[in-house]
């Protein structure tokens, strides 16, 4: 008799997305299993070495560069490399509202 390959097909936890090709989660830690997640998850959570506070702190990046304007971040960041690039950003910005005709 021929052996079948088995196709586990799930959505992932994380994502939310189906994978096709789940992969198991496990704790670096205990070794224990956690869950069946997709590939692009679970490489993810790898590179954070599952560690939750740098987790958390890049789920807030995110959502702050979401949230705000990046004009108005660059513009207002104390960091000199950060006000170099608003001044680029706004200089560039005052170029295209002019090409436009818009003040």
């Amino acid at each position: 008799m021929a052996k079948r390959k088995v196709r586990l097909s799930l959505i992932c936890p994380l994502c939310q997305k189906h994978t096709e090709s789940p992969v198991i989660d496990h704790d670096h830690a205990t070794g224990q299993m956690r869950d069946w997640l997709c590939r692009p998850c679970n490489l993810g959570l790898g590179h954070f070495k599952d560690d939750v506070a740098t987790l958390r702190r890049a789920a807030e990046y995110i959502d702050m560069h979401k949230r705000v304007p990046v004009i108005e971040y660059l513009r207002y960041n104390a960091n000199e490399f950060h006000r170099s690039r608003a001044r680029r950003a706004r200089k560039k910005l005052e170029q295209e509202q002019a090409t436009v005709g818009v003040k």
